[in-house]
């Protein structure tokens, strides 16, 4: 009878240790999910509050083509010359193109030596529209040219229609070219703006210049 009384006993006792083993997870499981559900994430969903809190970085649109252009002519940049000049292969002829109300730093200039950022800005260019294909857009109905016979025009990358000239000026590599006026000065004044505010391209500040200390220079220094 003692036997029995004590194996009963033993069974009561785990089966009391079990449930409240299982009624103390289920408690801390909801407590922490109360407190989860106070603070700023819930796995990987931010909430409200932590959203307000997180900065949002505005950056300016890549510019695109105004006018939907498939089915329009496109031309095969055969090279690019510099920051602002690529040559062109229209109707088989190599036809050497200024983009319009973009100027860059100068890198072939027969007059002028290689100016700061020049060079960067014509591998960006490169990057750009190596092997490409893009529209062409003119100033009027009719092709001009300048003094120095380039093709005076806007660029389109095809297929994609990013605005090549404006471009340019938004990322930095050129200013916008007002000397004379344009169809798009005020846009192409409004991304130089921008590029200028936010210190990209040539707008960015010079690094200044390690200067090493030579055993002379320090020597100099103590005798003083």
């Amino acid at each position: 009878m003692i036997r029995k009384l004590n194996f009963i006993a033993i069974v009561c006792g785990v089966a009391l240790a079990a449930f409240l083993s299982n009624r103390f997870r289920v408690e801390n499981t909801g407590t922490s999910r109360k407190q989860s559900g106070g603070q700023g994430q819930i796995g990987n969903v931010l909430s409200p509050r932590a959203a307000q809190s997180t900065p949002t970085v505005r950056s300016t649109p890549a510019p695109r083509a105004p006018l939907r252009r498939s089915g329009r002519q496109t031309y095969k940049v055969e090279r690019v010359v510099d920051g602002d000049t690529v040559v062109l292969l229209m109707d088989g002829q190599p036809t050497k193109v200024r983009l319009i109300g973009v100027d860059t730093p100068e890198t072939v200039h027969p007059k002028k030596a290689v100016e700061y950022y020049g060079k960067e800005a014509s591998r960006f260019l490169k990057n750009l529209l190596g092997g490409e294909e893009v529209w062409v857009e003119y100033a009027s109905e009719n092709a001009t040219k300048d003094k120095y016979g380039r093709v005076l025009a806007y660029l389109y990358r095809a297929p994609d229609g990013l605005f090549v000239n404006a471009e340019i000026i938004r990322q930095g590599y050129g200013h916008a070219y007002t000397r004379f006026p344009f169809k798009y000065m005020e846009e192409f004044r409004s991304y130089e703006r921008a590029a200028r505010e936010a210190q990209r391209g040539l707008w960015a500040e010079p690094e200044k210049p390690v200067v090493e200390s030579s055993p002379n220079n320090r020597k100099n220094r103590l005798a003083r």
